[in-house]
């Protein structure tokens, strides 16, 4: 699932294949979401709600990943279903364990897969649209407070998972022959169901940790003080269970499966340990949290064990953790704050799952839904499925990531023939990021493409082509936002870059403006190529910024885009000959001082949620810092 959604971004144009669900298909299909019992888990009506949760679900990680509208996400927000989706993940958590235990035999045998798959995926469905969902921190305002304490319990039981069965499973010895055969389809589908909820776990423990001003007291003291968190989340650190040694080599649980890792890449972080460790930072340096911990001699103990991993090679790659850093040791040396208890009087408890709990008989349950929703009629209930699922698999498909060996559909068509999409964004007054314009390049196959080079001072040389866009007439789309971030997916190619460019204040000013200025995007060592886009004045300044005043000014007019050659760019991918931080090279100022009116800049970007999803974004300095100009003979000024 996680793989197919990681290739939303190779789909070309916008046309209406390219979605799942339209934004009012959603914002319908949102308002309809609603409570069910664990009795009505495999009902019909209940299967179409997890259909529905399906769809939003591959929705709105392709939104992210494209940097389009969020739709999904603000719908679950002004229709108050955040809490919703807390209260099915508890349902189906309960589900399975209380009542999958009693007909697993009979569902793995009686029941067509088509009935049984989807309940046991659906927890992992409803753990993965809250992951996307609560990276924004109004998401989490949305919920109320007793769903929000569930989610902190569920997040601890999860990361006790890992603590403690977890390792079973990575560290279990190679089954035999039989000992595969007599293993249902279920069983291990359940097992790797159990992973991925677990890792994705982690996600959300991070964002709630992100958003803490957001979290009533009551939630911060459970994570802090019932739950402990910090606690849960050490001994991650100290023993993975996303990474084992099988058979001699060292394998890393990535993108939802095993990989082989090289030796030169043993010590880099993957996004399950960057999750942990960001959320170990916000709850030992926010003060918020820090001001309610009572650090007793075992916390302390557990957390200065961290200072062995803290060097230089985890600092490059998550420079965040400085901060870290410096508060273990400022209680090695017993500087930290005076140990206090919590000032909670009264504790908030959460009452949701102990609800679903009380009362029950379980085995009544069991044999009732073997009769009715697991029954004759789930054969029939299969057929129709089949039916209403086939808009969802073709949509999947073409999203699926190409083997190794064999080239992408991208990859397969003439370079010219694939579009250049550029996408600006800006943010709203609540702080969203709101898509602003959208704009498609194409290479022009009249003009002749040249060959560059650009070394480094160790004489690491990157080798690519410069292709010349088609020039857009003036007028024809509208301008860049002067302040926001603009997106460019060429292919399987992706980049961002922040804007700050010339604005207006009045509509008279803008004669004072540079007619042209220039935009770099992308790190030709790094990303695989380098866009270098021209923007003038539009003839008619007709937008306007409405929180600022100013006036927006420059649109996309052409310019030129650098790829790598495929041999160099295939190999990049583990080992990048220039820093992604670099500054220009001493052959590149001639380029560069072409380009100096433009501003954009390269965001440094590391993949923290497991889904593909290039959502923590640590920003260059303004300038040409995070921009890489190939040289040659060639003046930007010519690319006309």
């Amino acid at each position: 699932m996680e793989q197919l959604i990681s290739r939303a971004h190779l789909q070309s144009e916008p046309d209406p294949s390219s979605v799942l669900l339209s934004a009012s298909e959603g914002e319908r299909i949102v308002e309809q979401l609603k409570e069910f019992s664990i009795d009505e888990v495999g009902s019909n009506a209940w299967f179409q709600q997890r259909d529905w949760i399906e769809q939003l679900n591959i929705q709105a990680h392709h939104n992210a990943q494209t940097h389009s509208d969020e739709f999904v996400m603000e719908a679950l927000v002004s229709f108050d279903k955040i809490t919703v989706l807390i209260h099915e993940l508890l349902v189906i958590e309960v589900w399975k364990t209380k009542i999958l235990p009693h007909i697993k035999h009979r569902l793995a045998n009686e029941v067509d897969s088509i009935i049984s798959y989807p309940v046991l995926y659906h927890e992992a469905s409803v753990t993965n649209l809250l992951e996307v969902s609560l990276f924004h921190s109004n998401a989490v305002e949305a919920a109320n407070e007793d769903a929000l304490l569930e989610l902190v319990d569920w997040s601890h039981r999860k990361a006790m998972y890992l603590n403690n069965d977890a390792h079973s499973f990575s560290d279990s010895p190679a089954r035999t022959a039989k000992e595969w055969m007599e293993r249902s389809f279920e069983e291990h589908f359940d097992d790797k169901i159990r992973e991925i909820v677990a890792i994705a776990s982690l996600s959300i423990t991070r964002y709630l940790t992100d958003h803490v001003k957001a979290l009533p007291l009551g939630v911060v003291n459970r994570m802090v003080n019932t739950c402990d968190i910090l606690i849960a989340l050490v001994p991650l650190v100290h023993n993975p269970p996303w990474v084992r040694r099988w058979k001699g080599c060292i394998q890393k649980f990535i993108h939802n499966r095993w990989q082989q890792v090289d030796k030169a890449d043993r010590l880099k972080i993957t996004s399950l340990d960057a999750q942990v460790w960001l959320a170990l930072n916000n709850l030992v340096v926010d003060p918020v949290f820090r001001d309610k911990y009572d650090f007793s001699e075992h916390r302390r103990e557990q957390l200065l064990s961290l200072r062995r991993y803290m060097n230089e090679l985890l600092f490059d790659q998550l420079p965040v953790l400085k901060d870290l850093q410096r508060a273990v040791d400022e209680l090695a040396i017993g500087s930290a704050a005076a140990s206090q208890k919590s000032h909670l009087l009264l504790e908030a408890v959460p009452e949701m799952r102990q609800g679903m709990l009380s009362g029950r008989d379980w085995l009544q349950i069991a044999e009732k839904q073997m009769q009715t929703v697991f029954g004759s009629a789930a054969r029939d209930t299969a057929k129709q499925r089949m039916q209403n699922l086939l808009k969802t698999f073709d949509f999947m498909a073409s999203m699926e990531e190409p083997e190794q060996g064999q080239a992408s559909s991208s990859e397969q068509l003439d370079i010219s023939a694939l579009p250049i999409k550029m996408s600006s964004s800006r943010k709203t007054a609540n702080g969203i990021w709101a898509l602003h314009s959208e704009y498609v390049f194409y290479i022009d196959t009249t003009k002749v493409s040249d060959e560059v080079a650009v070394k480094d001072d160790q004489g690491n040389c990157v080798k690519g082509k410069r292709h010349r866009l088609v020039s857009k007439a003036a007028g024809s789309g509208k301008p860049l936002p002067s302040k926001g971030k603009v997106a460019i997916v060429h292919g399987s190619l992706t980049a961002e870059a922040l804007l700050e460019l010339p604005a207006a204040s009045t509509k008279s000013s803008a004669a004072d403006i540079p007619e042209t200025v220039w935009l770099t995007v992308g790190l030709l060592a790094v990303d695989g190529f380098a866009l270098q886009v021209r923007l003038k004045k539009s003839p008619s300044v007709f937008e306007r910024d409405p929180q600022v005043g100013e006036w927006f000014v420059y649109e996309p007019s052409g310019g030129a885009i650098t790829l790598q050659d495929e041999a160099q760019l295939a190999s990049s991918r583990t080992a990048h000959p220039f820093p992604r931080d670099g500054e220009p090279n001493d052959e590149d100022s001639d380029s560069i001082e072409a380009l100096k009116e433009g501003t954009g800049t390269k965001a440094d970007e590391a993949d923290f949620t497991g889904r593909g999803d290039k959502r923590q974004c640590d920003s260059a300095k303004s300038g040409l810092a995070g921009s890489e100009v190939p040289t040659d003979s060639v003046e930007l000024d010519e690319l006309d």
